[in-house]
């Protein structure tokens, strides 16, 4: 269900009553974006009666001065739009299963349009009807009840998906974590991000303590918010499991106060990783996940893990923004004055006029994975989850957890006041 929306959207009509078409400061359409209302005249009007030479000066809708602050409002609505309601959890969750249903039900349906030379039979798929325009018109939310009405078994698998969906047994999302414009991550590939997944639930299964150092304290806790260095480098991972084979029998052969100092210490490592398998469960208030305390138990105490397939999992990468990306949309609008002339010409307002209404940023980006398996399925699902928040640890990334992330502020703030930051 999408979130409630307290406040009714504002109007903007105002923008529509009080525009007007005056030639503008041309806007550099080199830089990325809209033109934000740009567009141009085949007739150029001649000079503005002053010094200044107009003859390249495209037309523009242009708004007076005092609309700027609705003009910040109405890209925050854009963007607050896109956020709570077109790439809303559910909204992506239902999507991306209708598509699975389409694509299981692709090489059996089949639409009668024009015969082609490409299609002599007049046939086509439901991923061919692009192609003809006929096909295409035939192409509406009826195929979803023809699917569900059709007997034959090729249609099971489509089928299936298609009641999970009326059942509101949706598909998984295990969470969402930010990254930096400037990351790596944003060179990376959607289904390379789903393998290497893949690929530390093979790990957890060969090794459950594998990613134990990820839970040290001061080291890289889950909990703590500190930063481990190098974690996804195996060689320094077997390095550090050889030292600690090595620091084990010297404190064996040393004393008993080392070994309970190592006893403790593995305690803690446990007591951490136990500490974030309850944290996991803490979902989106819209994406409750329950699970059975002795499941937590059993599961993350005794490294019960499941290899999970790339192909289980989706990952989505979400680029949120204003309408310029990480620009200001409002630079590409043009402003006049009250009580300006017919013959004003249109201009670029200074930020410094609205700065207070503008955000810090003008972008998001982040990375949600969604898992295609069954609710039921606790261990698989803990094993989905405990990977995905392993990557965004060796990926130097938020936790994907609310819980978590919350308890790595409250330790942050505690720490700056403890140093008397406060």
């Amino acid at each position: 269900m999408a979130p409630y929306i307290s406040s009714p959207a504002p109007s903007f009509s105002r923008f529509i009553e009080l525009g007007r078409v005056l030639q503008a400061e041309p806007i550099n359409n080199n830089n990325q974006g809209s033109s934000g209302g740009y567009f141009s005249s085949a007739a150029k009007r001649g000079h503005g009666g002053g010094s200044e030479d107009r003859s390249d000066y495209p037309y523009m809708v242009c708004y007076p001065e005092k609309l700027v602050t609705e003009a910040v409002d109405m890209f925050a609505v854009r963007f607050r739009m896109h956020k709570q309601v077109y790439t809303h959890s559910a909204v992506k969750q239902v999507e991306y299963m209708i598509c699975d249903a389409l694509r299981a039900a692709d090489d059996h349906f089949t639409i009668t349009a024009d015969v082609t030379a490409e299609h002599p039979t007049g046939k086509y798929k439901i991923s061919e009807a692009i192609d003809d325009p006929s096909a295409l018109a035939k192409l509406n939310d009826s195929i979803l009840e023809i699917i569900k009405a059709n007997d034959n078994p090729v249609f099971d698998k489509a089928k299936a998906i298609l009641k999970r969906i009326d059942d509101r047994n949706l598909y998984m999302c295990l969470g969402k974590t930010s990254y930096e414009s400037s990351s790596h991550l944003k060179n990376l590939s959607v289904s390379e991000i789903a393998k290497q997944i893949a690929a530390i639930s093979i790990k957890l299964v060969e090794n459950p303590s594998y990613y134990s150092h990820l839970f040290g304290d001061d080291e890289a806790g889950m909990m703590t918010g500190g930063e481990y260095e190098d974690e996804d480098d195996d060689e320094n991972h077997d390095k550090a499991l050889s030292n600690s084979s090595a620091s084990s029998s010297s404190s064996s052969s040393s004393s008993s106060s080392s070994s309970s100092s190592s006893s403790s210490s593995a305690y803690l490592h446990q007591h951490q990783q136990h500490q974030f398998f309850q944290s996991i469960y803490v979902d989106e208030v819209s994406q409750p996940c329950f699970a059975s305390s002795d499941m937590l138990n059993n599961a993350s105490m005794a490294g019960r893990y499941v290899a999970i397939e790339a192909e289980d999992l989706i990952v989505e990468r979400m680029h949120l923004h204003y309408g310029l990306k990480d620009k200001n949309p409002v630079s590409r609008m043009r402003f006049f004055p009250k009580d300006a002339s017919a013959n004003v010409i249109g201009r670029m307002l200074d930020e410094s006029k609205y700065s207070t209404s503008m955000p810090k940023t003008f972008e998001e980006m982040a990375i949600r994975v969604f898992w295609r398996g069954e609710r039921s399925d606790e261990v698989q699902l803990q094993t989905c989850k405990f990977a995905f928040g392993v990557w965004c640890k060796q990926s130097k990334c938020p936790s994907p957890f609310p819980s978590c992330s919350q308890q790595e502020a409250q330790v942050g703030m505690s720490q700056q006041s403890s140093d008397g930051a406060f």
